[in-house]
């Protein structure tokens, strides 16, 4: 049986560093998904309230104001 192979410490910290990109991506991934679901609902939820389509494109466009701003 021989010896298992020893990582060299640069190539330890090479995987640290893939890992830490890998979650970052992930996480950024995440907070987008987040984004668009805020979006979409606020979207719809302004539309309910009789905003104009037009209206609701512009604000999500620059991303002005909250839902609450937009209804009240």
């Amino acid at each position: 049986m021989s010896a298992p192979e020893t990582a060299e410490p640069d190539d330890v910290a090479g995987c640290h560093r893939q890992l830490k990109f890998a979650r970052e991506a992930r996480q950024a991934g995440d907070a987008a998904a987040r984004a668009r679901r805020v979006a979409r609902d606020a979207s719809r939820d302004a539309h309910r309230a009789g905003i104009p389509v037009e209206q609701i494109a512009a604000m999500l466009r620059v991303g002005t104001g909250t839902v609450r701003q937009w209804l009240a």
